[in-house]
Formats: structure tokens, C-alpha cells, sequence
């Protein structure tokens, strides 16, 4: 990648920023969301990650033929001052860190289901890796993603699988998403019941580059408290 292309997609120079007054909005809108299920604010550190990243995707991904269809007046007006004829980068990532309980799962699906993207869970993508034609299976499904948004549930919980000898397909699976990041933008959330991205690292990969990527790609929120399961 070209250091002139690389410096424009990671600073953004070639789009809008939102203003404050689109973001406010948004922010002010899915934190509804949560607000039905309480303890997940009080829950988070910090919060404000979430709803950041929500209303930059909103942002980014709105239309003028969907903002045109919608019956919300303020949002139409909004629309026409704030954000029409303007172009906006998608968000970075998140990964959701912490104890098993904590609100990541349901925090990620609340994302998933707002914006309707794929979710998969690392057991499912295991299982496919083991019954299929393992790296060429793993292969095929990095590429076909490589400009989705996807939400990826449970880091280090599938079990101890190798690729290429040493390597972690969830690892190969992290390091390919991060450089779709780099070249077209494409975020990705993860969730993991590890404490840091570097705790996390270490499972799939010896390579300093691997935390260093989850240290920069996606942003890192803590969950913090006791489980709720009950």
C-alpha cells in the first residue's frame, strides 16, 4: 500500500468529519437502546466508545434516498444542514474486553442488529475450519468478508487450533482484518472474555505484531463488574 494512500485512510484526510451536532444526535438516539437494559452503561469503560462508533457508522452509511424516506422531521432537517453531499469514513473497530457476564455478547448484537451485520461466533468458525478444507476454507471466507463489517463473538474461546504449524486461524483471521482496514476501511468487532489485547495476542501468536494490531485497529473497551448470569 502506498505510504500516500495509507496516510489518507488512516487520517481521513479524503472525508468529512461529522459535526458535533450529527454526532450528539445519535449518540443521544442509541443510547436509548441500552438505556432498556440499565446495567450495561454503569458496566462499560468507557461507554461513550460505543455510542462514538454507533453514530460514526450511522453517519457514514446513511443515504439521501434513506434519509429523504424517513418520517422524522428533525432528522430530515438535521440531514439537509449537517450531513448531505458529504462523505464520511467508517468508524474503527472495538474490541470488547472482560469477565464472562459482563454485557460484551449483548452489547455487540445491539450493534449487529441496529446496522443488520453478520455475526459470527469463533465456535462456528472453528467448526467450519476443522469440517472444511481447513486454509483453504479459512481463505476463501477472509476474502469474501473483506468488506463487510462483521462482529466476531468470543476470541479464545474455540479451542486450540493451528494453521500453517504455529499459527492460530483466529490469528490469521485478526491480522487479515486489520490490514482490510487499512485498505478499504472495513471495521470489525471483536468480543473476549481476556483482559487486554496483549493477553489476547499471546493465545494466537508469539508475533509482537499481532497485539500491536489489536492495540491499534479496533478501539479496546473494558467491561467491568460481576456477571449477571444468575
Amino acid at each position: 500500500m502506498e505510504l500516500k494512500k495509507l496516510i489518507a485512510t488512516l487520517t481521513g484526510s479524503d472525508y468529512s468529519q461529522p459535526s458535533e451536532k450529527a454526532l450528539e444526535y445519535f449518540k443521544n438516539l442509541y443510547g436509548q437502546l441500552f438505556d432498556k437494559i440499565g446495567y450495561i452503561r454503569e458496566n462499560i469503560q468507557p461507554f461513550e466508545a460505543i455510542l462514538e462508533f454507533m453514530a460514526r457508522y450511522k453517519i457514514a452509511t446513511l443515504t439521501e434516498e434513506k434519509a429523504e424516506k424517513s418520517p422524522n422531521e428533525v432528522f430530515k432537517k438535521l440531514y439537509e444542514s449537517e450531513m448531505k453531499g458529504k462523505k464520511y469514513r467508517l468508524p474503527r473497530g472495538l474490541l470488547f474486553l472482560g469477565g464472562c457476564g459482563t454485557g460484551k455478547t449483548l452489547a455487540a448484537k445491539i450493534i449487529k442488529n441496529t446496522f443488520d451485520l453478520e455475526l459470527f461466533d469463533t465456535y462456528h468458525i472453528s467448526f467450519q475450519y476443522q469440517k472444511k478444507d481447513g486454509n483453504d476454507w479459512l481463505e476463501k471466507w477472509v476474502y469474501e468478508n473483506s468488506t463487510k463489517t462483521l462482529v466476531i463473538d468470543d476470541l479464545g474461546a474455540e479451542g486450540d487450533i493451528k494453521k500453517y504449524g504455529n499459527e492460530s486461524p483466529m490469528g490469521a483471521i485478526i491480522s487479515t482484518r486489520a490490514k482490510f482496514w487499512e485498505d478499504f476501511g472495513t471495521p470489525t468487532i471483536y468480543t473476549t472474555n481476556a483482559g487486554t489485547p496483549e493477553e489476547l495476542a499471546k493465545k494466537y501468536s508469539s508475533d509482537i505484531r499481532l497485539a500491536d494490531r489489536l492495540s491499534t485497529y479496533p478501539i479496546a473497551v473494558n467491561f467491568t463488574g460481576q456477571s449477571r448470569r444468575k
